[in-house]
């Protein structure tokens, strides 16, 4: 068609006469000859429109917390009051005799228990006399093993159960120290002292206690026991469970391993979700805002969780493990949890980021204490307690005659009583 219609106006253009079934006739005025068709220039094919790739939202689950967790049950270890001011001045001694890693109970108005790896529990009268302080002895009961862990007081005021390595809780008489019964939670059966499985059920796990006067323990499992002793519910695991379980406002419990599992019960023991590190988990969960627990392992990695679902909000890597527990800031937006290569790090709740880090010359293993102004008392395997500001600087050093793996118990406002790995039990004031 192009070209017929390129030869048309060549020919009117140009010609003399115009032929056509007539005779020969002279042509009219050239004319411009417009195609009937258009002729445009040659394009390319237009490109079909792409549609932008679909943004794929993944809904989080909504934390319905109404209020923060309980301090027993989220294991924050923020103190809620202020530490004594320094320079702190040691003012009485006792000796146990036997390594202690029990922080002392009140179970009267002046006195106090303690546990000893000798699988003693030793009530200590601790009283101001004419200027002076006194640590005098009270009573004493047995157990089968070595205590781990602290006491607790029944709600009442009147008895008191003891963990022991024997794998029994024991339950005394807190004004007399008399025993009253004693619970088997898990039963193991090794075929020799040095099977692994002679140590599954020790009962050395602090102990989570309800207002009913229940206890939650460790062991070859979780155990829930009532004031009276009897076993309401066990939720076994392979391994053992050596830190306390953590409690939420919502009933239900988070629980680390020896085995790496890291697990949410409900109120009666039934698994929620389940997740898993890769090496062992010797610490006891902490809970913090935003519906997040927060547990260190030995695969040195400090991980959140999700309480909701078990999801990973941020991990954490450091050079060695973590171990122990940790403790939030007053505001709850800062972390603080030891490691085995010897810092304290500040870590941020939200997004897992280190803030600043500490280092000390002793492995950290027990959580350290934060006080109502934001400092940070840090126990490291060392003879020396550190005192730090909440922007990582010291404030000041207690020196110890030898290493504390306990917290210590407040007799007043100003006065600690801090039992140490030797047996021996100070009392200390500041200003």
């Amino acid at each position: 068609m192009r070209s017929h219609l390129l030869y048309l106006a060549l020919f009117c253009s140009t010609c003399t006469y115009c032929k056509g079934n007539g005779a020969a006739k002279p042509c009219p005025e050239p004319v411009a000859c417009v195609p009937a068709v258009p002729v445009k220039d040659a394009q390319n094919p237009p490109t079909p429109e792409v549609p932008p790739p679909p943004t794929i939202v993944v809904k989080e689950p909504v934390c319905a917390w109404t209020a923060p967790p309980p301090e027993t049950g989220a294991h924050t270890h923020r103190l809620g009051r202020a530490l004594p001011g320094f320079p702190w001045q040691l003012q009485a001694t006792f000796g146990l005799r036997a390594r202690v890693t029990t922080t002392p109970v009140k179970v009267g108005a002046d006195r106090w228990v303690v546990g000893d790896h000798k699988g003693r529990i030793q009530a200590l009268d601790v009283a101001r006399r004419q200027e002076r302080w006194t640590i005098r002895p009270a009573w004493q009961a047995k157990t089968g093993d070595a205590v781990w862990s602290a006491p607790v007081l029944s709600p009442d005021g009147k008895t008191l159960w003891v963990g022991s390595d024997d794998d029994q809780l024991h339950q005394f008489d807190a004004v007399t120290g008399a025993g009253l019964a004693k619970v088997t939670p898990f039963v193991c059966t090794p075929k020799k002292k040095t099977d692994p499985e002679a140590a599954r059920c020790d009962q050395d796990a602090a102990f989570l206690v309800f207002p009913d006067g229940g206890l939650l323990t460790g062991g070859a499992g979780i155990s829930r026991v009532d004031a009276s002793g009897k076993v309401l519910w066990q939720h076994p695991v392979t391994t053992h469970v050596r830190g306390s379980a953590a409690l939420d406002v919502d009933g239900h419990l988070y629980v680390a391993t020896l085995g790496g599992e890291v697990l949410s019960l409900t109120a009666d023991g039934k698994l929620r979700w389940q997740a898993h590190a890769r090496g062992q988990c010797d610490s006891t969960p902490l809970l913090a805002g935003g519906c997040t627990v927060i547990v260190g392992c030995d695969d040195r990695t400090l991980t959140a969780f999700s309480t909701i679902d078990g999801r990973v909000k941020w991990r954490l890597y450091a050079p060695e493990g973590f171990r122990g527990g940790g403790a939030l800031s007053p505001d709850g937006a800062t972390l603080y949890w030891g490691n085995l290569d010897r810092y304290l790090y500040a870590v941020s709740v939200e997004n897992g980021k280190v803030q600043w880090r500490y280092r000390t010359a002793g492995r950290q293993l027990i959580p350290p204490l934060v006080d109502t102004a934001g400092r940070v008392l840090v126990f490291p395997e060392e003879k020396r307690l550190y005192l730090l500001d909440a922007a990582g600087t010291l404030a000041g050093t207690f020196v110890l005659p030898a290493i504390a793996e306990a917290h210590p118990a407040w007799i007043d406002e100003r006065t600690l009583l801090l039992p140490l790995e030797t047996g021996e039990v100070l009392l200390f004031s500041g200003k």
